[in-house]
């Protein structure tokens, strides 16, 4: 997977900011996500980690899913960089992600999560996709 973060470009000062970001996206029951590349050393399908003791977290065990049966149709693997490997569904495409589309959650969606993995709201063409960081 492509290391590089984002575009760097430098400001009137000729320190070097980071403009874009390069965001995984993937969805799981119709819900899309986006991690930022950085966070993730691979992605492969299930059938090909091939020690049975590594342990494999469900995305929706992870996250709160309102108590609903979640099928994953098309299972991939996350590898994230502290070790963990997450199993989510439908890797869609890697996309670059402007800085200056991203927004906080509101304020009451900050009071009713139960997790701090999901920290804002990216915009792609119109649609939005929630931003998690998986290093939490």
């Amino acid at each position: 997977m492509d290391t590089q973060v984002g575009v760097a470009e430098k400001n009137e000062s000729g320190d070097i900011g980071v403009e874009e970001i390069q965001v995984l996206i993937f969805s799981v029951m119709g819900i899309r996500f986006g991690v930022d590349t950085e966070q993730v050393s691979s992605v492969v399908a299930p059938d090909q980690i091939d020690d049975e003791e590594i342990s494999i977290d469900r995305f929706d065990e992870e996250f709160i899913f309102s108590g609903r049966q979640v099928v994953y149709q098309n299972p991939r693997i996350l590898c994230i960089q502290d070790g963990r490997r997450l199993m989510v569904d439908e890797i869609e495409e890697i996309r670059l992600l402007s800085l200056d589309k991203i927004r906080p959650l509101p304020e009451f969606l900050e009071k009713c999560r139960e997790s701090n993995a999901i920290w804002g709201a990216g915009l792609i063409e119109d649609e939005i996709i929630l931003l998690l960081n998986l290093l939490h």
